[in-house]
């Protein structure tokens, strides 16, 4: 509740995002979806990370008028303690291997709204633990969130899933999977 309360005030949903800001993980299009989301809601939105388009970022909130909404918090701190006061967390990559980010997340009971692209349909069952929608539909995205914030047991049912579904990325089970799979493509019984 204290470091909630660093970002967030009262009622406010705190949203946020987790790269390394290049063009790739699209965070003009975090900040286009949040100012959608902001027309709602009370909200606050976390930038969390450091790259190449922070700037652009930046300069964007403030053309959007929610500059004073978002926070552009750099990727010296303690993550695994600011996830968990999240109610949302949104990655519109472009693409995306695995989707690290995502699990971290998930792992902290945080729903995940993405793009339905590489590695993140891997993780994120669409309607379960957040939401996977078309690459580049910030409307889509904003509609998601907004209903999420809006509906208290929809948020409580993707957390709950979300937290359940990052647990099945446990190291032994991951491991267990790529020696099978190994296996099947060399030929041989596991």
């Amino acid at each position: 509740p204290e470091l909630r309360a660093r970002y967030a005030c009262g009622d406010e949903a705190l949203i946020g995002h987790l790269s390394n800001f290049r063009w790739v993980k699209r965070p003009q299009d975090v900040i286009r979806t949040f100012h959608r989301v902001a027309q709602h809601h009370q909200a606050r939105l976390l930038m969390i990370g450091d790259g190449p388009d922070r700037e652009t970022a930046e300069r964007l909130a403030d053309e959007l008028g929610v500059g004073e909404q978002v926070s552009f918090l750099g990727a010296d701190l303690d993550v695994e303690t600011l996830l968990p006061q999240l109610d949302l967390v949104l990655l519109p990559s472009e693409q995306e291997s695995f989707g690290l980010a995502a699990l971290e997340a998930m792992a902290c009971g945080v729903p995940v709204i993405a793009s339905n692209v590489g590695g993140l349909p891997e993780l994120v069952e669409d309607g379960k633990s957040g939401y996977l929608l078309p690459l580049r539909d910030v409307e889509a995205m904003s509609a998601r969130a907004i209903e999420v914030l809006s509906h208290p047991e929809l948020h409580a049912k993707l957390k709950a899933g979300a937290r359940a579904r990052a647990e099945q990325f446990d190291r032994a089970s991951i491991i267990d999977h790529y020696e099978a799979y190994y296996a099947q493509v060399l030929g041989q019984d596991p």
